[in-house]
């Protein structure tokens, strides 16, 4: 519990009463209170889905899992994206004249908009419900058994089938404070949004200082983009999965077959191999070549990213019937035109 609380200028750092309560709660999950388990001190797939079937599992930091996408990245998923109606941008002086009239229009609309700013929190309208804002990046129902399988993996990181006390909570902490920082529960978060809010966090409870410091990596990312809780979660894990495969003489290298490993194991297998060839580094004495492990994830989960932002804003497009003047989807994935139910959050 210590490692969970400990910071990185301290050697004998202690943990508070508040934070003592928040992880001991958690702990009662993981310990699935007191029922005899197949390893001890450890959760295997099986133990984990049943802490999440909880009652007492809140229904906040649920929420925030069943707004997980239930995407299936393959080839074709990433031969998708957003882009400009070219027909529309075909000039530059029409393009111009485009700019011109919106930041006009933004400027008459100012004096209409101070009203708005200046309404009491009361008087302001009401949240709008959860998954009401913008459609998911599928069509696939929410299913609990492949979340909590994707979820597991990532905790999982030396791929033996057990999680321990530190993993669960590092992901039950992660998981906290994200939906703390979703306040109108959303279920993603702007890159800028997470960079800020992750290195910045000093309240309770207290988290370890690892996850303060891998947040500076969301910096690297569009700061636009959104990013939902599996994402946020793989590129705060990501360290401890790669310090399994990396050598004291290069540890920024990988050669092929252990970075594809890694990259199966976080929903990154299907990224393209010309993007990732662009972090291909150097030789062994062998002539095998090696990539820039972080290089060539932070490209790949960058894809990622943005197929599901994309995927998302088709979605909505298609499901309330909007008719768009300047944005056209290109390629669009197969899986979100196939017959099938809209977006569910169930279990």
């Amino acid at each position: 519990m210590f490692m969970l609380v400990a910071e990185h200028d301290v050697s004998n750092s202690g943990i508070d009463f508040q934070s003592f309560i928040y992880y001991d709660f958690a702990l009662r999950f993981f310990n699935l209170h007191g029922k005899p388990k197949v390893r001890a001190w450890h959760s295997n797939l099986q133990e984990f889905q049943e802490s999440l079937m909880n009652p007492l599992f809140s229904s906040h930091l649920m929420g925030e899992l069943e707004m997980m996408p239930m995407t299936n990245f393959t080839n074709q998923t990433y031969q998708m994206y957003t882009y400009q109606k070219i027909d529309n941008f075909n000039t530059e002086s029409d393009f111009i004249t485009k700019f011109t009239e919106t930041g006009s229009k933004k400027l008459d609309s100012k004096k209409t908009n101070l009203k708005g700013r200046t309404m009491t929190r009361a008087k302001q309208p009401p949240i709008v419900p959860r998954g009401d804002i913008m459609n998911m990046a599928t069509i696939a129902p929410f299913n609990m058994n492949i979340t909590a399988e994707r979820m597991f993996n990532t905790m999982d990181v030396n791929s033996d089938g057990y999680v321990d006390w530190y993993d669960y909570g590092y992901w039950y902490s992660t998981l906290f404070l994200f939906n703390k920082f979703d306040p109108y529960h959303k279920g993603r978060l702007t890159a800028g949004d997470l960079a800020e809010k992750f290195v910045d966090y000093s309240g309770f409870p207290k988290v370890c200082h690892q996850i303060r410091d891998r947040a500076h990596r969301f910096q690297e990312i569009n700061a636009d983009t959104y990013l939902d809780f599996f994402n946020v979660h793989t590129v705060l894990r990501i360290d401890d999965i790669i310090a399994l495969y990396l050598r004291r003489t290069d540890p920024v290298a990988l050669y092929e077959v252990e970075l594809k490993r890694v990259f199966k194991k976080i929903q990154l297998n299907e990224v393209g191999e010309g993007r990732l060839n662009r972090c291909l580094r150097s030789l062994d004495n062998n002539k095998i070549p090696r990539y820039d492990w972080e290089c060539a994830f932070m490209m790949a989960i960058q894809d990622n990213i943005n197929y599901q932002n994309s995927a998302s804003e088709f979605n909505t497009m298609t499901n309330h019937t909007l008719h768009l003047s300047n944005t056209v989807f290109y390629n669009v994935d197969p899986s979100l035109t196939l017959p099938g139910a809209k977006p569910a959050r169930f279990f």
